[in-house]
C-alpha cells in the first residue's frame, strides 16, 4: 500500500495493530489526535513512548487531543495537562513531532475539554503556556501548523 500515497494515522490502532503498520510500511506515520501515555494510566488509546519516537523517526507528527479525559484522570483537564503532553512528545521527537490535533469535531461537549481551553478562540492560551515554558515563535508556528503543513505537502 505504499505505493498508493497513504497517510497513515495511528490515534486509533491498539499496540500490535500499530507495531503491525511500522512494520509494514516505509512511509511516514502521524497521530492526529493522540496523547502521551506515560502522562496516563496506561491505555491503549493513549501512545506509548516507542510509537511517539516512531512516529518521530519518520518525520510525522503526533497531535495534541483535547478530550479531557485523555489529558488527567480523576479530576478536570487543565491547560498545564496540554502544556505537559506538549512538551512530552517534545522531549521524545524534538520540534517538529508535536502539533494541534484537538479533536474538535464532535463527541464530546466544551464542558469535557481542559477548563481553560473550552472554545476554539481559547487556543491562542495553549500557545501562551507553550512560550510561557520557552517555546520561541518558531516553536510555536510548528506546533499551530507549520508541521502539519510540512506532512501534508510531502504527502501530497
Amino acid at each position: 500500500f505504499d505505493d498508493l500515497g497513504i497517510l497513515h494515522d495511528a490515534s486509533h490502532l491498539s499496540d500490535e495493530s500499530l507495531d503491525e503498520l511500522l512494520e509494514q510500511t516505509s512511509r511516514r506515520v502521524v497521530a492526529t489526535h493522540s496523547n502521551a501515555r506515560a502522562l496516563l494510566a496506561p491505555k491503549e488509546r493513549h501512545l506509548a513512548d516507542r510509537h511517539i519516537a516512531a512516529i518521530a523517526e519518520r518525520g510525522g507528527v503526533v497531535g495534541l487531543n483535547l478530550y479531557g479525559v485523555f489529558l488527567a484522570e480523576d479530576r478536570p483537564a487543565m491547560l498545564e495537562d496540554c502544556v505537559r503532553h506538549v512538551e512530552h512528545v517534545r522531549s521524545l521527537g524534538g520540534a517538529g513531532t508535536p502539533v494541534l490535533g484537538s479533536d474538535l469535531d464532535g463527541g464530546f461537549t466544551p464542558k469535557d475539554l481542559p477548563e481553560e481551553l473550552r472554545h476554539p478562540r481559547d487556543l491562542e492560551r495553549l500557545a501562551t503556556a507553550l512560550a510561557a515554558r520557552g517555546a520561541d515563535d518558531a516553536d510555536l508556528d510548528r506546533f499551530r501548523s507549520g508541521n502539519w503543513l510540512r506532512v501534508l505537502r510531502s504527502t501530497l
